[in-house]
């Protein structure tokens, strides 16, 4: 009896030291999982830094957008830039003038000098979307470019709004109001697209928690002017109201440095 018991019990003791040792085994191998997710996202950050960081210069966009367009039926052809190399490599200097001899036998014409920086500049866009491809972060930064160009229209229409004769707002209430128009205090909205009672698309509003409701106010005024005396009538169509309720989602943006005390919500 005696025996049978020291047994169990030994054998409950192996076990447990098994047990262990697997689950030793198995915290070290989460825990170098995690060290590498964190390596790369750390790599990821370091990546996205370098590439949003970049100063862009101004460029001629008709002119760019003509370089887009003959870099792309040229691809068509087999002929494109070695991204492994930099622009000064021979393969891509040839290809560059190969660029400039059909954009200048286009039928809009433009300088020599404007259509190689736009090559140049396209060269390294195409270099950046490939990092960011073989990154995994290709999806993100497109959303955030979208993101950023719909705060962007927003402020366009908020400060036409801010202008137009038809603000109802006070001298005072409107040099506040200027203070709060810039793309930082704009809200973001919801990528997905929904359909109101007018058959209109439009977009939900993700709310700024901490923003104050006097601010609030002062952009609702200007997008309101906007929408009813400032927005032309060819562009009803295009334009995508924009949905603000008890439904909203919140904002997990903080609040900027900058922000005028009366525009926080305390």
């Amino acid at each position: 009896m005696a025996f049978d018991y020291i047994t169990n019990h030994c054998i409950i003791f192996l076990q447990n030291s098994q047990l262990w040792k697997e689950n030793s085994r198995l915290k070290e191998l989460n825990a170098a999982h995690l060290n590498a997710l964190r390596q790369r996202d750390e790599k990821i950050a370091e990546l996205e830094k370098q590439l949003m960081g970049r100063k862009k210069p101004p460029i001629n966009i008709p002119c760019h957008r003509q370089v887009r367009h003959v870099t792309k039926s040229l691809r068509k052809d087999g002929h494109e830039f070695d991204l492994n190399s930099n622009i000064q490599a021979p393969h891509n200097q040839q290809h560059l003038q190969r660029i400039v001899k059909n954009a200048q036998a286009s039928r809009e014409k433009f300088p020599v000098a404007e259509v190689i920086e736009a090559a140049k500049i396209h060269f390294n866009s195409l270099k950046a979307e490939r990092i960011r491809e073989e990154h995994g972060f290709k999806s993100k930064h497109r959303k955030g470019s979208r993101n950023g160009a719909r705060k962007f229209k927003k402020l366009q229409h908020r400060l036409h709004g801010l202008r137009s004769d038809k603000c109802p707002l006070s001298a005072d209430d409107q040099e506040k109001a200027q203070l709060i128009m810039k793309r930082d205090y704009m809200s973001s909205d919801e990528d997905e697209l929904e359909t109101n009672e007018n058959g209109q698309r439009c977009r939900r509003v993700r709310h700024l928690p901490w923003m104050s409701d006097l601010a609030n106010h002062y952009k609702n005024v200007c997008q309101d002017v906007y929408e009813k005396h400032v927005l032309l009538k060819r562009d009803v169509k295009k334009y995508q109201p924009l949905i603000r309720d008890e439904n909203c989602a919140i904002s997990d943006r903080r609040v900027p440095k900058d922000i005028p005390s009366w525009a926080v919500n305390l």
